[in-house]
């Protein structure tokens, strides 16, 4: 590519301008996206939590009947 194909692709002022604000909406909704992705990833983290606690306490209460059984 040649100078005078360079300089025939340079933008006006506008164009940067309007590239600009364009680039801050689109920055603004990535923003947006990557924290409901978080906000749904703790969510979900929370959740499996939740259950996996649950699963524990269940399977010790599970082994604490077995081994009273086997006392008796």
């Amino acid at each position: 590519m040649d100078f005078m194909n360079l300089t025939q692709q340079t933008k006006s002022p506008d164009d940067l301008s309007e590239a600009l604000a364009e680039c801050k909406a689109f920055a603004k909704r990535g923003h947006i996206l990557a924290n409901d992705a978080v906000s749904l990833l703790n969510r979900v983290v929370n959740n499996v939590s939740e259950k996996l606690q649950s699963e524990i306490i269940n399977l010790q209460v599970k082994n604490n009947i077995q081994m009273n059984l086997k006392k008796q």
